[in-house]
């Protein structure tokens, strides 16, 4: 790899890593990690902020599947 492909690597796991924590903290920042929450009892806020790294993992996970498997949005089916 050249110094500038390199650089835009770096610089895309940044981004990345800022968005992530950004969804994780701040967006479901009202949710812990092992809370199983009943969809029905969603405020209008928290269906809002679920919807909203829906939307932000689409955009950077294209392939469906993949995006299913490290989604920070889990559903029990």
């Amino acid at each position: 790899m050249d110094s500038k492909t390199t650089a835009y690597h770096k610089q895309i796991r940044r981004s990345l890593g800022e968005l992530y924590e950004h969804m994780e903290n701040g967006l479901l920042g009202w949710m812990t990690p092992e809370q199983f929450v009943e969809t029905e009892n969603f405020t209008p806020e928290q269906e809002d902020s679920i919807f909203a790294v829906m939307a932000i993992e689409e955009e950077w996970v294209l392939d469906p599947e993949l995006r299913r498997e490290i989604s920070l949005v889990q559903f029990d089916d």
